[in-house]
């Protein structure tokens, strides 16, 4: 079977109870329609101790089934990187901070993003034509629980008024403007109470709504 996608774009976040997206990446690589599974995303930044990564868990997901399914095949073909707090960062760090081991996400000509619906209404899609070109992109919705919060919202509708300026795919640029301007990755981010985390975001999407970078 000639493979459809390089490889699978899992963005963690997901149900840890269901697992849709790691459950149908685990599917279509089975179909032999792609040649590796990657999965990124760390901490989301408003999570509350004890922190525990939300790839890590999409990852021990899939290495489960990798046992029970005997995808021996899969085994060498399951990257992961959970360096990020957001959805931005999900696209850029495997770009432009890429770990050893891992390809270059830039690297694929064909990638599949797994994502659901609300997450890919939100910002999932955005952000990723803003980083990876759009010939290289497909997407497949799958049925989960992500729903839009009032913050998350709010948040969305901010950080992508401060990318707006960003109108072609340059995933350094989003990479550098996480790295200096997004409160999630300033040093003592997470040593801070979950209170001032939230009320610190606000202000920053403020900031960011009425054009302040």
């Amino acid at each position: 079977m000639v493979r459809t996608y390089d490889t699978i774009l899992l963005l963690a976040g997901e149900n840890p109870k269901e697992f849709p997206r790691s459950k149908r990446a685990v599917e279509i690589f089975s179909q032999g329609k792609a040649g590796s599974i990657f999965v990124t995303g760390g901490v989301w930044g408003l999570a509350s101790p004890p922190y525990i990564s939300d790839g890590k868990r999409s990852v021990d997901y899939i290495q489960k089934k990798i046992v029970e399914e005997k995808l021996d095949d899969l085994l060498g073909r399951l990257f992961f990187d959970y360096s990020s707090h957001e959805t931005a960062g999900n696209y850029t760090f495997p770009i432009e901070n890429q770990l050893p081991g891992n390809p270059n996400l830039a690297d694929f000509s064909k990638i599949l993003v797994i994502i659901e619906e609300e997450h890919l209404k939100e910002r999932g899609k955005t952000l990723a034509e803003k980083t990876l070109p759009q010939n290289k992109l497909e997407y497949e919705v799958v049925k989960g629980s992500y729903k839009q919060s009032i913050v998350s919202k709010v948040y969305s509708k901010a950080l992508l008024t401060a990318l707006r300026h960003i109108r072609e795919p340059n995933p350094k640029a989003v990479h550098q403007f996480l790295l200096e301007k997004h409160p999630f990755y300033q040093e003592g981010w997470f040593e801070k109470p979950i209170q001032q985390r939230k009320q610190e975001l606000a202000v920053t999407c403020i900031k960011w709504l009425i054009g302040l970078r």
